[in-house]
């Protein structure tokens, strides 16, 4: 009787369907990484060897040297600006509309003054002339309060105005980079394949036991059912050594065999 199939290693097993898991996963990968092009842009995929062997795949997108160059202004244009209070941004929009018109003012003043002969320092009219200067001073603080207490929308809208820029660029050269079919690749059902040939093997195993106890049953049941042909002569004490009954040992299991067929 066969003592059976022995039966799979488990570890090994599952070591292999490791193996064929992770390659369908790498060239599935490889197989969908695929580079693209745009005016806008590109994407384009790369691929390192990573921990325990296994590949890694990296994606990087790259802006058009134009949509690069306006972007890179507008960040810029965000970082001068971080940390700046919404005053002081008032006062930077105060600066760059009013200033030049009272430098303009303050020139307009002086050549008035100097005209009719008032002007500081010794021999001048240094009264008339500071009256006349903190007066312009005073309408000039007037005018700035005035700006602060009214432009607080304005500034607000300056401080995010870099912000709405960079998101209408990255809206308008967006590269639109596609969804190409995605390939699908399954791996193999090796532990599948090792059980059921484990079965297999059992299987038949367990059907050559059964046949070997059929025959020996058949032998035995069918020489019976034959009246034990060759054993009717046995009794008599004479026969001669490696007889029974006049029959050979050959002879005698030829008819066994025989009568197994019956």
């Amino acid at each position: 009787m066969s003592s059976g199939p022995k039966p799979p290693d488990p570890t090994a097993t599952s070591n292999a369907q490791q193996q064929y898991n992770t390659t369908a996963g790498v060239n599935q990968q490889q197989l969908n990484a695929v580079n693209q092009f745009t005016p806008y842009g590109s994407l384009q995929y790369s691929q390192t060897m990573g921990p325990n062997g296994i590949p890694q795949f990296t994606a990087s997108q790259t802006q058009a040297p134009g949509v690069q160059q306006a972007s890179d202004t507008l960040l810029n244009n965000i970082n001068s600006g971080a940390g700046k209070t919404t005053a002081q941004t008032q006062m930077d929009l105060f600066n760059q509309y009013y200033q030049p018109l009272i430098d303009q003012k303050q020139k307009q003043l002086n050549n008035s003054l100097w005209s009719q002969g008032i002007a500081p320092g010794a021999g001048g009219n240094n009264t008339a002339y500071n009256n006349a200067q903190n007066l312009f001073s005073r309408n000039v603080g007037d005018q700035q309060n005035s700006w602060l207490l009214n432009s607080l929308d304005a500034a607000r809208q300056q401080q995010m105005l870099p912000y709405g820029q960079l998101a209408a660029l990255r809206g308008a050269t967006a590269p639109g980079f596609v969804n190409p079919p995605q390939a699908q690749i399954q791996p193999p059902n090796y532990s599948g394949l090792v059980s059921q040939n484990y079965q297999n093997q059992v299987g038949a195993n367990s059907a050559m036991n059964t046949g070997l106890f059929g025959i020996g049953s058949a032998l035995g049941g069918g020489w019976a059912r034959g009246g034990f042909p060759g054993l009717s002569a046995l009794g008599g004490a004479g026969g001669a050594a490696g007889t029974v009954g006049g029959m050979s040992d050959a002879a005698l299991t030829d008819a066994a065999f025989g009568a197994m067929l019956l």
